[in-house]
């Protein structure tokens, strides 16, 4: 009898009116004893403009239906409640009634209860519904009914279950049916089991705890010194890197490189490496020609930093290079030549990569003029690996490729590995992948918060590490001899956020949440045992992607290096962190991520991402552990076995004030750009204090250690905890 074709209308009209008001809602959600109540306002406890604050009322259809008011009952829940009093007006058609559009993106798929306290008299039914909205399709819809001529309350409930549908918006609605009478709601639910609300917030007054147990007798594997590598680009003096003036690399650079650990340098750059032609750096610097440095671009800049200069440097900070050769509008012989160049005397560099980006089919020059099918590219890297191993047959040559996963589509030709496995395999040393960046904005993020897009960002190393695991799969199908299987090189990673100079989000990757992800997706690097080279995406720039980036913005560039809060969280690996993994376990409580760009939403991150190794001669125990929450500390019980742990150690710990903090880089003021005016995070805005003050690196002592203990770890946070072995 309620529940009529018009009272069917009546409900998805109350529902869908909601979109009006309260889209993007950002009022801090209720935690309860059995999880998160994803309703604002449940219990009417605020006190607005109206009776039913954070509630939407259409008054133009139902303004002459009846009144709502909101009165005080003592013993029920909060002490408030909504009412609704209809009049003969009333009609299904557009009943007397308010709504709310609730946030799933974090629970698609979950079964969620919903319930309420509802009271009727006088001939009125109350009614709880609830609808989705699936691509623009209404679904059927489910509701919860009272009618009663006592006026007395009653408690009801039901299971509802979100589809998975990223495009899903559930609508929910309270409605009074009838002409007489009055209903009464209070305590709407709509409560998630997901273990943390999607805004991160408090989690009430208790800590949050997890559990880290460790097996330091279980070796999961050997760190190789390539995977602590970083890019370096060859235009415009290496983005700086070459002080023009002085004839020689900028000391202060080199000094932080060196400081930073870096074992590899990928040169001559990414993109530009497939336009990169090496005669062009060699010989008299004043003697080589001024070039355009990639497609669709005008300008053109003399290779000062060229091959001599890279090779120079490496050794200088202890490392080693990676060369891309130009596969795009190079040649095998080119390639070959370059081998020659370099090894003649001696084999300084081992690592070669025959191309960078060839598999992206984009409308844009630089793309467009070189991709190619995946069959162009499988017969090009032969005819350039036999070219390069008849110049230096000691040399390892890698092939790009990659796996698409989700949001994150890099790879515009399909089955490209296995094409190119297929073709090539006995040719390949080591598959070069680029699956490592976030969050990588495409217009989505205009209706999230900040945190929302760092939410994201941090929820990508768990997308990563199975990427990785996906393609190790891949490559052990093919090579089921371990002995001849190629590796992993991820050659470039890091946070980028946005490729337009206007972008609102592109100079974040300096923040500190941008340190925390790096810190993560680094750990992804590290754990995964078919990986062996990575490079960071870039060293240094003047602009927002260097790790060390400039004090000043002056232009013409005149950098003043300095550290970036991602430089910090690398140096916790390079000086507070052994060479060898060992067996980690780690429970605890975990968040929800909204899909953001290229970052899917995802259920159930771990806050805590935790590391641990042993240093030289198994003397020292290092402990690293990420917390990724935004607000609050993560008590840990920390359990260790096989080994004698000293009951003393030290704490490295890299934290900020906040999660837009930054140490103050700026980037370059070039007359013809402008830059966009940067989102902050509302909740606590630190992007515009920056200041070296704002990441905080510190060393304290800590003792209570010993083989089991329990150890706080701040909020946004990277703590080493380095522990003798005795």
């Amino acid at each position: 009898m309620l529940m009529t074709r018009a009272v069917k209308s009546l409900f998805l009209f109350a529902s869908l009116i909601s979109i009006l008001l309260l889209s993007g809602n950002t009022v801090a959600m209720e935690n309860t004893a059995n999880g998160i109540n994803l309703v604002v306002n449940p219990g009417f406890e605020m006190r607005g403009s109206n009776a039913h604050e954070q509630w939407y009322r259409d008054l133009n259809q139902t303004a002459n239906k009846g009144k709502i008011v909101r009165v005080k009952y003592g013993k029920y829940l909060d002490n408030h409640a909504i009412r609704m009093k209809p009049t003969s007006a009333n009609d299904e058609a557009h009943p007397l009634s308010i709504a709310q559009e609730i946030p799933i993106q974090n629970i698609l798929g979950e079964t969620v209860e919903i319930s309420g306290k509802l009271s009727a008299r006088g001939g009125a039914v109350a009614l709880i519904g609830v609808m989705t909205l699936v691509n623009g399709k209404t679904s059927p819809f489910e509701w919860i009914s009272h009618a009663s001529n006592s006026g007395e309350w009653v408690h009801k409930s039901m299971p509802y279950t979100i589809p998975t549908d990223p495009s899903t918006k559930l609508y929910l609605s309270l409605i009074v049916s009838g002409k007489t009478g009055s209903v009464s709601f209070d305590d709407i639910r709509i409560i998630s089991k997901s273990t943390e609300a999607t805004d991160q917030g408090s989690t009430g007054t208790d800590q949050l705890h997890a559990t880290i147990t460790i097996d330091a007798d279980s070796i999961t594997r050997q760190i190789p010194d390539a995977i602590f590598g970083a890019n370096i680009e060859w235009p415009w003096n290496a983005t700086g890197l070459w002080d023009e003036k002085k004839n020689r690399v900028d000391k202060k650079a080199e000094q932080l490189t060196k400081a930073l650990g870096i074992k590899l340098i990928r040169f001559p750059g990414g993109i530009d490496a497939d336009f990169y032609h090496w005669r062009d750096g060699i010989g008299p610097r004043d003697q080589r020609p001024k070039v355009k440095y990639r497609a669709g671009d005008v300008g053109k800049t003399r290779p000062n930093f060229g091959t001599d200069e890279a090779l120079a440097f490496a050794e200088s900070i202890g490392g080693e290079l990676l060369i891309t050769v130009n596969a795009g509008t190079g040649t095998p012989e080119e390639a070959a030549d370059w081998v020659r160049y370099v090894n003649k005397d001696e084999l300084r560099v081992r690592f070669w990569e025959v191309g960078n980006e060839l598999y992206i089919n984009s409308p844009e020059p630089h793309a467009s003029e070189v991709t190619i099918t995946p069959k162009e590219y499988a017969d090009r890297f032969i005819a350039f690996a036999e070219a390069m191993k008849k110049a230096d047959p000691r040399i390892q040559i890698g092939a790009i490729g990659g796996l698409n996963e989700g949001s994150y589509q890099q790879i515009s030709y399909p089955n490209w590995n296995k094409i190119l496995f297929r073709k090539a395999g006995d040719y390949i040393d080591f598959l070069a992948v680029h699956n490592a960046y976030a969050p990588i904005l495409t217009g989505d993020e205009r209706n999230k918060t900040v945190r929302d897009v760092y939410r994201a960002m941090l929820g990508r190393p768990v997308s990563i590490a199975k990427n990785l695991q996906r393609q190790a799969k891949q490559l052990e199908a093919v090579y089921p001899d371990a002995a001849q299987r190629p590796f992993i090189a991820v050659t470039e990673w890091g946070p980028i956020f946005q490729f337009f100079h206007a972008g609102e989000y592109v100079d974040h990757p300096k923040t500190l949440g941008s340190a925390i992800f790096s810190a993560s997706t680094f750990n992804a690097l590290l754990k995964s045992p078919e990986t062996e080279i990575s490079a960071f995406w870039m060293l240094n720039d003047f602009s927002s992607l260097g790790w060390i980036a400039s004090a000043n913005d002056r232009f013409p560039p005149d950098p003043e290096w300095q550290e970036t809060a991602r430089y910090y969280a690398y140096q916790m690996y390079t000086q507070h962190f052994g060479r060898q993994l060992i067996k980690t376990e780690v429970t605890g409580p975990t968040f929800n991520t909204p899909k953001v760009g290229w970052s899917d939403a995802l259920k159930s991150v771990p806050y805590l991402d935790v590391i641990t190794s042993l240093g030289p001669n198994n003397e020292t125990l290092y402990i690293l552990v990420i917390n990724k929450h935004f607000d609050e500390a993560i008590s840990a019980d920390i359990n260790i076995s096989n080994a004698a742990t000293a009951d003393q150690g030290t704490q490295w710990q890299l934290t900020g004030k906040g999660l837009d903090s930054h140490t103050g880089t700026k980037v370059i003021n070039v007359p013809w750009i402008k830059w966009g005016i940067q989102k902050t995070d509302k909740e606590n805005p630190r992007f515009n204090k920056r200041g070296a003050d704002e990441i905080t690196i510190s060393d304290t002592m800590v003792t209570g250690l010993g083989n089991n203990f329990t150890h706080s770890f701040p909020p946004l946070s990277i703590t080493s905890l380095e522990i003798p072995l005795e």
